[in-house]
């Protein structure tokens, strides 16, 4: 995306979307909940509502990482 083009994927693996993504719309039940930066969007709260999971965000040289944790329901 940085020479002016953009890419649309739709991921369902979470660790690959905030591995790779630099914009991220978060969509439930066919409405959009959040839209933005990865660790913006998948906070804790979105995480639980949308997925009900539990996951563990980090920073490894410099990159957000995003490790599945335990279902929550």
């Amino acid at each position: 995306a940085r020479s002016r083009a953009a890419v649309v994927a739709v991921m369902h693996d979470l660790a690959l979307a905030v591995r790779f993504a630099d914009r991220i719309l978060l969509i439930r039940d066919g409405r959009l909940v959040a839209d933005g930066a990865p660790g913006g969007v998948l906070t804790p709260a979105q995480l639980d509502e949308s997925f009900g999971i539990e996951a563990a965000l980090s920073d490894h040289e410099g990159a957000l990482v995003l490790t599945p944790w335990r279902a929550l329901r």
